[in-house]
């Protein structure tokens, strides 16, 4: 998964890099402690290791970036060898996943959308994905829309985090702070 290293595509944003951090520029550049490689991602942006959960004694270390690989590898020893790891890993099990997200069409949208999230920056850490969305609604959805419910989604569930409805206590809360 390694290409050749074309400076042309480099030399723009190494330029930027240098700018903003000036050491660079004393250090240098050695294209042995370069990379060009694919980028994997998850439909979450996280790393995704685990046992398959259809088929025993199948594991995955997937979207793994070169510089976490030896911790993943030990990682993933210990817990195929020992059943257990040394650090809480839940939030990089493979079986963190729900059925709704092993879809193919739902993988291919939240992945292209990840990669693009991580490549073309800047990304609030909380900005909800566009894709993949609404799959699961509860019965209240269509009255917190009526609201100008804010969503944000979580395991497929629509969530409203904040409603329109409501901009009118912010002067409220404005006020009372303001007075302690």
């Amino acid at each position: 998964s390694q290409r050749d290293l074309d400076m042309e595509q480099i030399l723009e944003p190494l330029e930027r890099a240098i700018e903003l951090t000036p050491i660079l520029g004393e250090l240098g550049y050695n294209e042995s402690h370069s990379f060009n490689g694919f980028l994997q991602v998850t439909t979450d942006g996280g790393p995704s290791v685990g046992e398959s959960q259809k088929v025993r004694g199948l594991w995955y270390a997937v979207a793994i970036w070169v510089k976490d690989g030896p911790g993943m590898g030990k990682l993933v020893a210990d817990w195929m060898t020992d059943g257990r790891t040394s650090i809480d890993h839940h939030a990089i099990d493979y079986s963190r996943f729900d059925p709704h997200q092993m879809t193919e069409q739902f993988i291919w949208d939240r992945c292209t959308e990840t990669a693009m999230k991580v490549y073309n920056p800047a990304v609030h850490p909380r900005e909800p994905f566009s894709k993949g969305r609404n799959i699961r609604r509860s019965p209240f959805y269509e009255r917190e829309v009526e609201l100008g419910g804010y969503f944000m989604e979580l395991g497929g569930w629509e969530r409203a985090h904040g409603y329109a409805a409501n901009e009118h206590l912010l002067g409220k809360i404005r006020r009372s702070r303001s007075r302690a």
